[in-house]
């Protein structure tokens, strides 16, 4: 072999060794041997290297068609074994009598539970309406019967006070002090009850032209400071009726001393107030009860408009709805129906393991391929590569598009699983085998040289020889190499295009060795004498 490897040298001086050994006696190189040079011409050449791997063609996609669906009857296949199908393509319907008679339960009932809410929510309107047209109106028969009660007590009040006041502008002076003072008494409690009263009428009215005002704007009504306002009041008329209590029990007690005509109108006077007393409480409670009454309105409006949503119900009737596209099973992807299990009359599998169908996409093809360590250091995603597929002896363009991230080691060797997609026609069918080629070099008219006639030193570096000026010695130059296709390799320094230069193919001696036959004298420009 020309090429002049350390390998080669290796084996050489070891051949020597044992030739020496065996014949007793060592021949040594004469340092003034003369090699037998040899030429050659740097031409341009291609150069390509490529990287070849095997395996077999598999459809890129397959996929099962599966049902949603377990336990109901198939009423329709739309398809056969062999069919080209596109994604979303019908391939067979199920009953869906069933799922049909819930919907339509479902949407009943929803309409029924809405019109049973729209009547209740229409009933408490109008009774709230009523009620507060009423009272707005000044119509509502227990507001009008207080009232009558409070007019009929006002008015003999008055009149017992008339009759008392004509008595006393009579009798005054024939009264005794201490029945005087007791009247008085009596007098001045009622004075401060009468006004108390009212401040508490005038507090509860104060809430509700509140509470009304506030309606009228549709904000809510926060009741904190007329309540607190209504307590007050209510505290003072409690103290001024406690007041009022005491004093008639002074007057009675003075009065059990001195019985006259003044007394007696003075005890109807006192029945009369406390008759008129009890009316504004009645009318008072009227009020009251008229109030709570319209509250609990509002209430059963609102509790009625919370029974009507039915957001619920319309959302469990959407998904019933939805469920419908279930029990139409299409195409996953498009494809060949390569196998068909589905039937009319069967009942979809309880387990759900069982496909329907399967679909297999052959437009797409794989290869999956085991790359070398060494080869998967320049193979990557996306890189383009060459399909032959042996059986039909075509080429196809092919994409890298995975490469295992973790090696398999198998016998100790280890590689990666890879996979190469290409656009086939009919003719491809899976299962055949395919040669997967990877350029990695590809250079076109370059300045090369014979792989074989470049020679390599101890220390790896290549060189040639060059004729001197003077025509007959021989100067050793290094060059610097390019890419190999094991006949050829590329120079990229050293010499020219064109240029003829010298091998010695009978030497097998590293150049740097003493015995190599030459003398390497100063840098490149040394070379042999002839």
């Amino acid at each position: 072999m020309k090429k002049k490897t350390k390998t080669i040298l290796k084996t050489a001086v070891i051949a020597a060794v044992i030739a020496a050994a065996a014949g007793g006696f060592y021949v040594k190189a004469k340092k003034d041997a003369e090699p037998k040079y040899q030429s050659v011409q740097v031409q341009k050449a291609d150069i390509r290297v490529d990287h070849t791997f095997t395996g077999t063609v598999a459809a890129k996609e397959k996929q099962d068609v599966m049902s949603a669906i377990s336990g109901v009857k198939i009423t329709e296949v739309d398809v056969k074994e062999g069919d080209q199908v596109k994604k979303g393509d019908v391939i067979a319907k199920l009953d869906t009598s069933s799922l049909d008679e819930q919907i339509k339960e479902k949407g009943s009932t929803i309409a029924q539970t809405a019109a049973s809410n729209a009547m209740q929510i229409k009933q408490a309107q109008a009774a709230y309406n009523h009620l507060k047209s009423n009272i707005d109106d000044g119509l509502d028969q227990s507001i009008q019967s207080a009232q009558g009660s409070v007019d009929s007590a006002y008015a003999s009040l008055l009149s017992a006070l008339r009759a008392y006041n004509n008595e006393v502008s009579l009798n005054n002076q024939q009264l005794s002090q201490t029945i005087l003072s007791a009247m008085q008494g009596v007098d001045t409690a009622y004075n401060s009850l009468r006004s108390a009263a009212l401040s508490t009428q005038q507090a509860k009215d104060a809430q509700s032209h509140a509470r009304d005002k506030a309606d009228d704007q549709d904000v809510e009504f926060d009741s904190f400071d007329t309540d607190q306002q209504i307590d007050t009041a209510k505290m003072n008329e409690a103290q001024a009726q406690t007041a009022y209590d005491q004093a008639v029990t002074n007057y009675k007690a003075a009065k059990i001393n001195e019985e006259n005509s003044l007394t007696n109108l003075y005890d109807q006077l006192i029945s009369a107030q406390n008759s008129y007393i009890q009316a504004i409480d009645g009318y008072n409670a009227a009020v009251r009860s008229n109030d709570q009454q319209l509250e609990n309105d509002q209430l059963s409006i609102e509790s009625a408009k919370v029974n009507a949503n039915d957001t619920t119900s319309q959302y469990e009737l959407e998904n019933l709805k939805k469920q419908k596209d279930n029990y139409v099973i299409t195409a996953p992807i498009s494809g060949e129906v390569t196998k068909l299990n589905a039937k009319v009359g069967n009942i979809t599998d309880m387990t759900n393991t069982t496909s329907l169908a399967t679909i297999t996409d052959y437009s797409t093809m794989k290869v999956d391929i085991q790359v070398g360590e060494y080869d998967a250091a320049t193979l990557k995603v996306g890189d383009k590569v060459k399909i032959t597929v042996s059986a039909l002896k075509k080429d196809y363009d092919g994409t890298v598009t995975h490469i295992d991230r973790e090696a398999t080691v198998s016998n100790g060797v280890s590689y990666f699983n890879a996979e190469v997609n290409f656009k086939a026609d009919e003719t491809v069918k899976g299962g055949m085998s395919a040669v997967v080629t990877l350029t990695v070099t590809d250079l076109k008219k370059v300045p090369s040289l014979p792989a074989e006639d470049i020679m390599t030193a101890d220390d790896g570096t290549s060189y040639i020889y060059v004729l001197g000026s003077d025509g007959k010695t021989y100067n050793r130059r290094t060059i610097d190499t390019g890419a190999t296709d094991g006949t050829n390799t590329q120079i990229n320094k050293g010499v020219k295009d064109g240029e003829t230069v010298y091998y010695d193919p009978a030497s097998v001696v590293s150049s740097s060795s003493d015995d190599s036959g030459y003398d390497e004298g100063d840098g490149e420009d040394a070379g042999y004498a002839e």
